[in-house]
């Protein structure tokens, strides 16, 4: 069960979903929007509802409580028709949405908290800090922890999110980590090299991709300007590749025209997510520059996951859950947020060390197969679901 979301989310459910399958069990996914047997692809739709809530902040309260009360009579009737063993929501508003419904009919909910709805909402610029949606969200919260027998985080920074916000939940609440289809993502030279000629871009040169909201917080703009001395300073005949859409897009053409390297930077706006791994075997680097704003910082990017699954080298800062994954020169390069000369170092010393590039890509999806495959984290869950089945107390034992 979940509220309406885009990117990571959908995929981590849709990933959790095939390897429940896998292993035998029925699995139903409820939206407001209705039922499902892989989450939807609603990226268009969600891009619009943010950019409404960040011109009007008043309808994010509308739409949020429209979604739950939706979402609400979906698990009613669903509860009437369908006998569960066990439901897992995604988000505070979907607990609380099911909450009810599941304590009239005796069916464990487990919550999986993937970020501070607060938090999340404030960052993007769809309410105001301490304003009364901004408290009726942090009640949503609270209520939502203080009700939840059976909470899951994917990283210490969620689970810590929980401690700040409600301190009497701070005890045995598991981590398992975010996932990645390995058989989805993985290293194809054919696909590259489809997309590199989709593109109209020239076989050799180095391309530099970055997927993700074009929003602030992701520092998009830090990777622009980096991007442009990269090419000055080094004279590599190289291309960036910016997949996503977002409020930025307009600033961020700017920029690079500025930089006069407009004709170098590819936008190609959303791309479905059955097509991305020809985009990340046609980079020859993947850059995650997001940053710290208004409160908010990176959890576990599914990009991260996906291109270190597709055997692409990785420079990323450390927010979140980035820091949990990436060990600098191992499997990826770390870089520090906000700065232009750390991303350049790295950006640099990848182009011109093709050996680097070549054991962080091995490397990378080592570490996935050993610890991030759907195989492994499916599992974990199903021993959270039979735990919270049987009425047992969760601890950090189950986790991972």
């Amino acid at each position: 069960m979940t509220r309406p979301h885009q990117g990571g989310i959908r995929n981590h459910l849709n990933n959790l979903s095939k390897g429940w399958k896998t292993a035998g069990h029925t699995v139903y996914i409820y939206t407001p929007f209705g039922n499902y047997d892989s989450f939807p692809d609603k990226q268009k739709l969600v891009a619009q509802v943010e950019f409404l809530t960040q011109k009007y902040p008043i309808l994010t309260f509308i739409f949020y409580v429209m979604a739950k009360h939706l979402l609400t009579i979906r698990i009613l009737w669903a509860l009437l028709v369908h006998s569960f063993d066990v439901i897992n929501v995604r988000d505070v508003g979907a607990f609380n949405a099911c909450f009810l419904p599941c304590k009239l009919f005796r069916v464990p909910i487990v919550l999986n908290l993937h970020g501070c709805l607060t938090n999340d909402l404030f960052s993007k610029g769809m309410i105001k800090k301490k304003g009364r949606i901004y408290q009726y969200c942090l009640n949503e919260e609270k209520k939502s922890y203080r009700n939840c027998k059976y909470l899951v985080a994917v990283g210490p920074q969620e689970r810590d999110n929980v401690f700040h916000i409600f301190p009497e939940r701070k005890k045995n609440i598991p981590i398992i980590y975010n996932l990645v289809d390995t058989k989805q993502f993985h290293r194809n030279i054919e696909e590259g090299q489809k997309i590199t000629k989709k593109l109209g871009l020239k076989k050799n040169s180095f391309k530099v991709l970055y997927v993700g909201r074009l929003s602030r917080r992701k520092g998009i703009d830090i990777l622009i300007k980096t991007f442009s001395r990269f090419v000055k300073n080094t004279k590599a005949e190289s291309n960036l590749i910016t997949i996503g859409v977002g409020p930025e897009l307009d600033t961020l053409r700017r920029i690079a025209s500025e930089k006069e390297i407009l004709e170098l930077v590819v936008f190609t706006g959303l791309v479905k997510h059955k097509e991305l791994n020809g985009y990340y075997n046609a980079a020859d680097v993947v850059v995650i520059p997001s940053i710290s704003y208004r409160g908010y910082t990176e959890g576990t990017p599914t990009v991260a996951l996906e291109s270190m699954a597709s055997e692409r080298p990785l420079i990323s800062t450390t927010l979140g859950g980035l820091r949990d994954i990436i060990i600098n020169k191992k499997n990826g390069l770390t870089i520090n947020e906000n700065s232009v000369e750390s991303l350049l170092d790295a950006l640099t010393n990848l182009y011109l060390d093709s050996k680097l590039r070549e054991n962080l890509s091995i490397s990378a999806r080592k570490y996935i197969l050993s610890s991030r495959s759907v195989e492994k984290v499916s599992a974990r869950w199903i021993e959270i679901f039979k735990a919270a089945i049987k009425g047992n107390k969760l601890t950090s034992n189950y986790g991972i």
